[in-house]
């Protein structure tokens, strides 16, 4: 069975206040810390590995949409047997 993607709405995503994680699907969450911040994050694990999480922006300044499209380009690089996270630093190294 194919997982959901899109489970949250940009209405929910605005008015969640329980801390935790909460799933949009295809390894997006958002992640609400205990004094109500907000952040999307990406987790996935790779073959015979660990659990990796990859920040992907604070939440209002990246929105559901942009976090969602961030999330579909790490899926492509990991099928790809790329490294997102590794991609990231390389990227954030030659600014």
């Amino acid at each position: 069975m194919a997982r959901t993607l899109h489970k949250l709405s940009h209405a929910t995503v605005k008015a969640e206040k329980k801390a935790g994680r909460h799933a949009d699907g295809g390894g997006l969450y958002l992640n609400v810390g205990p004094t109500g911040k907000k952040s999307w994050l990406f987790m996935w694990v790779p073959k015979g590995g660990m659990r990796r999480e990859m920040g992907l922006g604070a939440y209002p300044n990246t929105t559901l949409a942009q976090a969602r499209a961030k999330a579909a380009e790490s899926r492509c690089a990991i099928e790809d047997g790329r490294d997102p996270i590794a991609e990231k630093a390389k990227l954030k190294n030659h600014s």
